[in-house]
């Protein structure tokens, strides 16, 4: 949901950053300017983008899948002392082109199956329609 800019006693997050929320253990993607709570945990990087973002978050849920709720919640300790696995480069640092080009491949695939499939009830909806079948769906 998007709300007015707030007074000036409260700080606005820049976007671009995925967030952690420690009491719902939900991880979220922010491409624009945010106000958020205590219990939000915002990760940033200079190489994060949206795709890249996306294949982060998958492996970010899977780890605090792993917390309850109540009494071994997600902490920022227990966050910090665990490990995802990222693809890495030949020179060992984590690979974000790889990343966003893998989640860029997902999209188009997705996307592609998505046009067709509405290619083909907009196809096949005009057939009904000119043969006389009043079929709309």
């Amino acid at each position: 949901m998007f709300i007015c800019e707030q007074s000036s006693k409260y700080n606005v997050d820049e976007g671009n950053v995925i967030t952690i929320g420690l009491d719902t253990q939900t991880v979220f993607y922010q491409p624009t300017s945010f106000y958020t709570g205590q219990n939000i945990q915002v990760i940033r990087h200079p190489k994060l983008d949206r795709y890249n973002a996306q294949f982060l978050i998958v492996a970010i849920k899977k780890l605090v899948n792993k917390f309850s709720w109540g009494s071994y919640g997600a902490t920022l300790t227990r966050l910090r002392k665990s490990k995802i696995y990222l693809p890495v480069d030949s020179n060992g640092n984590i690979d974000f082109q790889f990343m966003s080009s893998f989640m860029r491949q997902i999209e188009n695939d997705i996307l592609g199956t998505t046009l067709s499939i509405f290619k083909n009830r907009l196809k096949d909806n005009k057939l009904s329609v000119s043969d006389g079948g009043g079929n709309m769906g």
